[in-house]
């Protein structure tokens, strides 16, 4: 079964991790301003949802084990060139 992954659950494994990483008054974070703090924490917060969609996304489909690269385009030879004129 798929888990099903909120933005409460995840801000506060933030929080926790947030806590856990800067722990000491001196921590660089401590300095940085609101806007900035805020700016990680959006990232942080991203970062994690998009490991939990593509948790969910290989339980729904385990056969799938990565995803497939584009084929590549053949070029068309049948357009003139520029040099044949």
């Amino acid at each position: 079964m798929v888990k099903n992954y909120t933005y409460i659950d995840k801000q506060e494994e933030l929080d926790k991790l947030l806590n856990e990483l800067c722990k000491e008054p001196s921590h660089p974070y401590h300095s940085l301003p609101e806007d900035v703090k805020k700016e990680c924490l959006r990232e942080l917060h991203l970062n994690i949802c998009e490991k939990a969609l593509n948790d969910a996304f290989k339980q729904a489909f385990p056969q799938e084990k990565k995803a497939r690269k584009p084929r590549h385009k053949k070029q068309d030879d049948s357009t003139p060139s520029t040099e044949q004129q």
